[in-house]
């Protein structure tokens, strides 16, 4: 969980990976966290990556608002490819 919140944008990355791993009781912090740094991190392979997980992790249309608004809104073609 820390990895989520480190000023490196590569440990991002892989706290990113390695949440899969969390027990019940972390996940969904770490799920919430991931939300965040899809729409809010500045590193576009940050949000890219955030995006890939929640679209692999969340079932049905939870992440669904999130997608939208990151097609709509982000600059990056990396972001809006994911």
């Amino acid at each position: 969980m820390d990895g989520l919140n480190d000023k490196f944008w590569s440990i991002r990355l892989i706290a990113i990976e390695k949440t899969a791993k969390l027990d019940v009781a972390h996940k969904t912090e770490g799920i919430e966290k991931i939300k965040l740094l899809a729409k809010n991190d500045p590193n576009s392979l940050v949000r890219s990556t955030a995006l890939s997980y929640l679209a692999t992790n969340l079932e049905g249309n939870q992440a669904e608002e999130i997608f939208k608004d990151r097609i709509s809104n982000d600059q990056s073609y990396l972001v809006i490819s994911a």
